[in-house]
């Protein structure tokens, strides 16, 4: 199923390239706000019976902006993403995610200032934990024994993506824009686990997973050379 799902992407992406005849230049800003789904299947297995479950599911916000020269793409992208903050008995776990990227791409499609692109991404990212004893309880630590302390790790990440941007344009070529973009990011290298600068031993680190997010802000686009 996974297998067909691709195969048909990759046709109409193809097809979008095949049909676009005509460069654009350019480029835009935008305020991007969306959701991601990490699996934080090993560090839930990592964590004793005391501490709660982990969701895997971000609310993501940040910026991002990009140049168009002949329908090439460079840009990035920074987000800052909040999980849940959960809790069992007398301890609390709240996780926050900021990451940055580096984007390249290529406009396969436009259309009265519609664009589909497909976009490529390399970065990196930090995932910290604040662990707390909820105020008033008696609980027991068992991985470590502070009980109001935070926990971080980096990772390299690549990401792949679809974006569709839609143009309103005023006058001289500029306008606002709004946009749509999902895709993957994977975590290709982690780093140590850190508390206060000091390393400490702590689960793999698994910053892959899908992301969806739309976006709000403006650019210019014209016709290429």
């Amino acid at each position: 199923m996974k297998k067909r799902v691709y195969t048909s992407i990759l046709s109409a992406l193809m097809f979008m390239a095949a049909s676009q005849t005509e460069k654009i230049t350019g480029g835009g800003g935008h305020f991007r706000a969306g959701y991601a789904n990490y699996n934080m299947a090993s560090m839930n297995g990592w964590l004793s019976d005391v501490y709660p479950n982990i969701r895997k599911d971000f609310i993501s916000f940040g910026a991002s902006g990009y140049a168009v020269r002949n329908n090439l793409i460079i840009g990035g992208e920074g987000f800052g993403l909040t999980g849940a903050s959960v809790s069992k008995d007398t301890m609390s776990i709240a996780p926050y995610i900021g990451m940055g990227m580096l984007n390249i791409g290529y406009a396969l499609y436009r259309k009265r200032y519609f664009l589909i692109y497909p976009l490529f991404g390399v970065g990196g990212g930090d995932l910290s934990y604040r662990f707390r004893e909820i105020e008033g309880g008696q609980g027991q630590v068992n991985v470590i024994k502070d009980v109001d302390y935070k926990l971080k790790c980096s990772a390299f990440l690549l990401s792949i993506a679809v974006g569709a941007d839609k143009y309103v344009i005023k006058a001289n070529n500029r306008g606002i824009s709004i946009g749509l973009r999902m895709g993957y990011t994977f975590a290709i290298q982690n780093g140590n686990w850190k508390k206060k600068n000091t390393e400490v031993a702590g689960p793999n680190l698994n910053l892959s997973g899908f992301f969806f997010t739309i976006a709000f802000g403006g650019g210019h686009l014209s016709k290429g050379e």
